[in-house]
């Protein structure tokens, strides 16, 4: 199975099972972003790259996602 189709998959899961959009985005989120900075060795600036971003808006996120906002 293709990831998209995976990500389909879950999201329709989710959804059926009562996670809120809300949650599920801010989940997602803080998965991709931690996942992006392992998988660059702990480079802010790799990790942004790998997600088409810049590495200020990176470690913005990152922050957000230890602090546990939204």
């Amino acid at each position: 199975m293709k990831t998209e189709d995976r990500i389909k998959a879950l999201a329709r899961e989710c959804a059926v099972k009562g996670l809120r959009l809300r949650e599920a985005r801010a989940l997602f989120d803080a998965l991709h972003t931690a996942d992006a900075i392992y998988a660059a060795g702990g480079s802010m600036a790799e990790a942004a790259a790998l997600q088409g971003q810049n590495r200020e808006a990176l470690h913005r996120r990152s922050i957000r996602t230890q602090r546990g906002d939204s």
